[in-house]
């Protein structure tokens, strides 16, 4: 009698588990939903960042969301909206351990990222519409050497900042990294996220 107790509490936990991820999930859904209202009325990207300005190193202390209007990036500048959505998204990266993520860079651009403790090398330029080229110099498994360019989104205000791309190229990135367990909450990160055509996530950080 007590066994078949205990396995009904513990099925019960799983299912509640299960029914709090699927909600939380849905929460997120919902939030991104929403957002293609608030793309309206974001302020545009900061055209003013240069290379040079993002000398040092930089350690991560959340996800980042940034909205993309067309082929201009824009971030919601105090958005509630925005904030909750990367608040959803902060226990995806936590269980993959993209919070452990950090960044180097040298006055010229050059850049290691380091997602998972594996070293990703690359070359961060400006372009003139005040968007930025990152080369990966490193290679990375599932991507063509074509993809190893990507164009990202930053953003930066004193010794803080924003760096972010395209969702499937960010969790192509990470899942060349990640453990086997790890697949599961990256590919619902994927199939959550690639849906909106406005959305790039990635890092915020801090020096």
């Amino acid at each position: 009698m007590m066994k078949k107790v205990a396995k009904i509490f513990v099925c019960g936990l799983a299912m509640t588990a299960v029914c709090m991820a699927s909600a939380e999930a849905q929460d997120l859904k919902d939030l991104l939903n929403g957002l293609g209202d608030v793309v309206k009325e974001t302020v545009a990207q900061n055209k003013t960042v240069t290379v040079a300005e993002l000398k040092g190193t930089w350690k991560t202390t959340g996800p980042a969301l940034v909205l993309k209007s067309g082929n201009i990036a824009q971030q919601a500048g105090g958005s509630a909206m925005t904030t909750a959505a990367e608040a959803k998204l902060k226990p995806y990266y936590k269980k993959v351990g993209l919070l452990n993520t950090s960044c180097v860079f040298d006055s010229e651009g050059n850049f290691t990222l380091t997602v998972k403790k594996a070293p990703i090398k690359g070359k961060l330029t400006a372009n003139s519409d005040g968007t930025f080229k990152m080369q990966l110099l490193s290679t990375i498994a599932g991507l063509t050497n074509d993809e190893h360019s990507m164009t990202v989104y930053v953003q930066k205000v004193g010794n803080e900042m924003s760096i972010s791309m395209d969702v499937k190229k960010l969790m192509t990135i990470v899942q060349a990294v990640a453990k086997k367990g790890d697949l599961k909450t990256i590919n619902t990160v994927t199939s959550m996220l690639s849906n909106y055509d406005h959305i790039c996530i990635g890092f915020r950080m801090k020096k």
